[in-house]
Order: C-alpha cells, then structure tokens, then sequence
C-alpha cells in the first residue's frame, strides 16, 4: 500500500487477484466479510465483551454488599444484575456460535498466517 502513490495505481492493484483478495478482507458486511470467513474473531469477540461485563457486574454487586447507603446499594444491585446478565448471554452466545461453527466446519478454514497471503 505504501507503494501506491496515485489513486490510479490504487485502482490498478484492486482489478488484481491480490488486490480483490484484499478488498475482501477489509470490506465489512456482505458475503466477502470477516463475519464468515473468520467465525473465530467474531467468537472471541462475544468471549471477551461478556467476560469483561460479568466482571463489571461482579463489581457492582460486590459494591452493592460493602456500601450502607440504600439508595446507591439498589442502584448497584440493578446495574451488577444486568451487567452479569447481559455477559453471562455473551458468554454462552460464544460458546453456542463455537459449537455450531465447529460441527459446520467453519473453524480452520482460514489460519491467521494465511491471511496477508500475495499482498
């Protein structure tokens, strides 16, 4: 890309073989996007938001236990118990989307070292 100084050398490099390869990895939505040629990231993606949200959750609820004050306890009742809802659906979103995915064999189609493959 650093190569490119035109936007007719751009446009030259996307009519490739490499180019379009490449165009397909950096579009989002569609048939070409990283949503299923990479069902992995998009697991570990749903992974990482509900364990950070459970712990957010767990933070609250630890909050709501230590302080004396009713208001704020309720507050942080409300806001641990949705937070811990909401990543423990995350967590098992992931779990589900890797089940399926592996009994589809959609996982391993496409290693991490292949990706900048001809570029």
């Amino acid at each position: 890309m650093e190569r490119l100084a035109s936007s007719q050398e751009l446009l030259g490099y996307m009519e490739t073989e490499a180019g379009k390869r490449f165009l397909q990895l950096v579009t989002v939505g569609g048939e070409g996007s990283r949503g299923s040629k990479f069902p992995f990231a998009r697991i570990l993606w749903s992974l990482q938001a509900g364990l950070v949200l459970l712990l957010a959750g767990a933070g609250f609820l630890f909050l709501h236990a230590r302080l004396g004050d009713r208001a704020a306890t309720e507050g942080f009742l409300v806001l641990g118990t949705m937070a811990a809802t909401v990543g423990i659906g995350f967590i098992l979103s992931a779990a589900a989307s890797y089940g399926l995915s592996k009994h589809l064999g959609l996982l391993g189609t496409a290693s991490p070292g292949r990706v900048g493959e001809g570029l």
